[in-house]
């Protein structure tokens, strides 16, 4: 990459990241419904060209962030590492409500903005593989699977907005235990239920 190609990735990220956290800023004190472009830019210190130049709308922005949020959040070594992939339920699980409290008041406002539902899927995505461990040695079928997934996975989410929003009431390890404790429950209750003869 030559110099040029440098000093311009260099720029766009600047700008891109100036755009991004005027808009962060603004919806700190307002929806994002009532968030206009010419603020929006003024603010970031760019003109609207630029801005249209980046982004076609503010939704885009603010799925850029998302995105970027939930790569965060996903990124650590523990949820990546294939050697440690089934090793511990509540590390990883640790891991997640760790990177939550890392910025609060971020985390809030994109939760806010519907971080939660990218949130959802990408804990459906990641906590398959430990579910699926916890049930090793029970024949639940595919189906019944995908159903107890789907039950912890959006309780896990509806549980961290609702602890985002609460001012983190319990403390960090207090939250990890408890959705761990809600996890084995669920699995170990479900599958007890379901791998009796006849279901």
């Amino acid at each position: 990459m030559n110099q040029i190609s440098i000093k311009e990735n260099r720029h766009t990220r600047k700008t891109r990241t100036a755009i991004q956290n005027a808009l962060l800023s603004l919806m700190s004190v307002k929806p994002i419904e009532k968030i206009t472009i010419s603020e929006l830019s003024e603010l970031a210190d760019v003109n609207r060209k630029t801005f249209y130049n980046h982004y076609s709308s503010l939704q885009d922005v603010l799925l850029e962030l998302d995105e970027m949020y939930l790569d965060m959040l996903f990124s650590s070594d523990e949820i990546n590492n294939p050697d440690s992939r089934f090793s511990d339920t509540y590390l990883f699980l640790d891991n997640i409500v760790t990177e939550l409290t890392t910025h609060p008041d971020r985390t809030k406002l994109l939760f806010d903005s519907g971080v939660s539902t990218g949130l959802t899927q990408r804990l459906k995505e990641s906590l398959r593989p430990y579910v699926r461990e916890m049930s090793r040695n029970l024949s639940l079928s595919p189906v019944y699977l995908t159903y107890l997934l789907d039950y912890i996975v959006y309780g896990i989410a509806a549980i961290l907005d609702e602890w985002v929003h609460s001012e983190n009431q319990l403390s960090k390890a207090e939250m990890s235990a408890m959705i761990y404790a809600l996890v084995e429950i669920s699995v170990h209750g479900f599958t007890d239920r379901f791998n009796r003869p006849n279901h």
